[in-house]
């Protein structure tokens, strides 16, 4: 079973079986659900991720290489700018890729 490694503690152990579950199925799967090119993390970029939150809750992400050398930050920058602009929680980084998922509020509609 992967280790989940999140930027914060997750309280809620039914939320976190949930995510853990679709993580699996998304490292099953090598395709990610969105890339970031050349223009880093556009307004189209971000709305696409949103979006994708909204549909599957779990979402895998890759960067390409000009995307970091055209905006200058590191992978882990990325990832976290990505989590915090969608309100999104950074579940892992690997490589260029990295997975965020909607946070505890946005599944029980609070």
């Amino acid at each position: 079973m992967p280790v989940m490694r999140v930027e914060e503690k997750i309280h809620d152990q039914n939320w976190k079986k949930e995510v853990k579950k679709k993580i699996k199925e998304k490292k099953a799967s090598s395709k990610c659900d969105v890339n970031i090119g050349k223009k880093g993390l556009s307004e189209e970029v971000i709305k696409e991720i949103r979006r994708q939150l909204k549909i599957k809750g779990v979402v895998k992400i890759r960067i390409l290489k000009t995307a970091l050398e055209v905006t200058g930050l590191d992978r882990r920058s990325i990832a976290r700018e990505a989590a915090s602009k969608t309100g999104a929680r950074l579940i892992e980084v690997r490589g260029r890729t990295f997975i965020l998922a909607k946070t505890e509020a946005d599944k029980t509609g609070v």
